[in-house]
């Protein structure tokens, strides 16, 4: 009967050796999973926490919350202090030794609480973390700390994922008047900014329903998980083959790239390696490297000239031989982009792809791809996306290889080098007009208005960090109206004004007057025609000085009388519109 068992399941010495493999690498690979929830207080951190414990309970064996750290000797006392920052702080001596303690505190509890818990399936959840005492270490009693607690966040294991819940300070302030709206707003910006570079960092909008916002934290667990799965089961023979192949092709390639390096510097100029932001794994930005093709030629006026103009004979052959890429191998080292995935595009067609589309940043960017290697730039964009997406569902280490050797045969061919037409392959409009086109505007120097062309129309949209703002930046885009899109966002890194022609940053609209008197400023000086508001606060502030704005700029407000806003952002006002009415 033993003999048979065996036999059925197929145990055997492999089988015994597996086994004993998955749990030596199970310390240091727990199926658990660690998160952490940040934000300013009355963000909503605490409801989130206890939506998330009902929503992910199927996924995990069990849960476990902490307060900030792992608290190994039990120091925290149970409770709730209403007001932690009217206290006073310690001095700077004791505050430094507090850190300490705390990250001592972090790294004890790593090895006696949280591997436990990872280790049997259990999440654990963190309400606050080591990175809250970057951005608010009032919170906690110490000062003259920021330095050194932005060292030590450095080596403090970090959480598979941290969301942080963005709202509007105002309504913070009302739900917990203990900071004023500046001080939120100063945290709200730090928080921002710790999640712009850090991949692991999500920002979630706060302002929506509880169970809304906790439905999108549970998905992107989710989402977390399945990647991470998935990751630890291709990541280390892909990475390590990918760096041995990038440092080889660089030792063997090193004369070709300073010969070209030699080549630019002489017939083009200074900077030899063209740098520019591209979408990469999830969307998140990076900065691809290349050798540059084109020269810094203006007109009279100081506005560079077209790509076609400026693009040179020499520039031509090193697109056409694929030598301008080259110094992407740099970037497959810094594990940025893999030799084989799709090709990263622009930043500003983020907004205009389709959910299947999207699919395409699923996978890290590569060098080449499937669709580089049937048919490059000769193929339409539905018809390239396509291709990309179709890679991303049957990707493998054998297409990997198949694709490698036909790049080198497409590239010597010089097939599918480009399309017909201006000098670039046609920019990606949106799905309505994926084929058409686009001359991108030359855009005059700031400050400066003269020599605008009247044919096009300059729209300013306001809000661009918010989804409405995003929305109308897609529908300019994929308006057939010639049109220069500039956008307004009182976050200087939201990811909006990197999808318009010019972006400007602005005051809150809270404070009326420095926002109408900048909103002014950019209207006289870019010689903007039409408004767009993209938020609710900046549509009633707006709608409430149209007439001053268009006959003090020109610029017309799209946007409905106060009294009719009054009604349409009131429930209560149009039900009792509609009751008289009669609808």
């Amino acid at each position: 009967l033993r003999k048979k068992i065996r036999a059925r399941t197929g145990y055997g010495p492999a089988l015994l050796i597996a086994e004993v493999g998955r749990r030596l690498r199970r310390p240091f690979h727990p199926i658990g999973m660690h998160i952490a929830a940040l934000g300013p207080d009355g963000a909503g951190k605490s409801t989130l926490l206890q939506n998330l414990e009902r929503l992910l309970a199927p996924c995990f064996s069990r849960q476990q919350v902490f307060k900030f750290r792992p608290d190994v000797f039990n120091r925290i006392e149970p409770g709730f202090d209403p007001k932690p920052h009217i206290r006073p702080p310690r001095s700077r001596l004791m505050s430094w030794l507090k850190i300490f303690y705390y990250f001592a505190d972090w790294w004890l509890g790593l090895f006696l609480r949280l591997w436990p818990i990872r280790r049997q399936g259990g999440l654990v959840v963190f309400d606050r973390d080591f990175d809250d005492l970057v951005i608010d270490p009032r919170r906690y009693l110490v000062q003259g700390v920021g330095g050194l607690c932005r060292i030590l966040r450095r080596f403090i294991p970090r959480s598979d994922a941290t969301f942080i819940l963005d709202a509007d300070p105002a309504a913070i302030h009302a739900r917990k008047p203990e900071l004023p709206i500046q001080e939120l707003e100063r945290q709200r910006q730090c928080f921002r900014e710790l999640a712009a570079g850090d991949g692991r960092m999500h920002i979630v909008c706060a302002d929506e329903p509880a169970e809304e916002v906790a439905r999108k934290v549970a998905r992107q667990v989710i989402r977390v998980l399945a990647r991470r799965e998935e990751r630890r089961a291709r990541r280390a023979t892909r990475r390590l083959g990918d760096v041995a192949v990038a440092v080889a092709l660089g030792i063997l390639l090193s004369p070709l790239l300073l010969l070209v390096a030699i080549l630019v510097r002489v017939k083009l100029g200074s900077p030899v390696i063209f740098k520019q932001p591209r979408p990469g794994l999830h969307g998140r930005t990076f900065h691809i490297y290349k050798f540059r093709t084109m020269t810094d030629k203006r007109d009279a006026s100081g506005r560079m000239l077209p790509d076609a103009m400026r693009l040179t004979p020499f520039g031509k052959l090193l697109r056409s031989t694929s030598l301008d890429e080259l110094p992407e191998l740099l970037n497959v080292f810094k594990g940025e982009m893999r030799l084989v995935g799709p090709r990263p595009l622009l930043v500003r067609y983020l907004p205009l792809y389709s959910p299947a589309q999207m699919r395409r940043h699923e996978v890290p960017p590569g060098i080449t791809g499937w669709a580089q290697v049937n048919g490059r730039n000769a193929v339409n964009w539905p018809e390239r996306f396509l291709l990309d997406v179709w890679y991303v569902e049957n990707r493998s280490f054998w297409l990997d290889l198949k694709i490698l050797a036909k790049t080198f045969t497409t590239v010597l061919g010089r097939r599918g080098i480009t399309q017909p037409g201006p000098a670039e392959a046609s920019f990606f409009r949106g799905n309505a007009e994926s084929d058409v086109p686009l001359i991108e505007p030359d855009l005059p120097p700031r400050n400066a208005t003269a020599g605008r062309d009247p044919g096009v129309t300059t729209i300013l949209i306001t809000g661009v960090g918010d989804t409405v703002g995003q929305a109308l930046i897609k529908t300019a885009r994929q308006s057939s109206l010639p049109c220069r899109v500039i956008g307004t966002d009182r976050d200087a890194h939201s990811v909006g004004l990197r999808w318009v022609d010019k972006g400007f940053v602005l005051p809150h609209c809270s404070q009326s007057e420095a926002y109408l008197a900048e909103v002014r400023r950019i209207c006289a000086a870019e010689a903007v025609q039409l408004i767009l508001p993209g938020s609710e606060k900046e549509l009633i502030l707006l709608a409430a000085h149209a007439s001053a704005l268009r006959a003090e700029t020109g610029a017309i407000v799209v946007a409905s009388p106060p009294e009719v806003l009054d009604v349409a952002l009131d429930k209560w006002k149009t039900c009792r519109f509609l009751e008289k009415a009669g609808l």
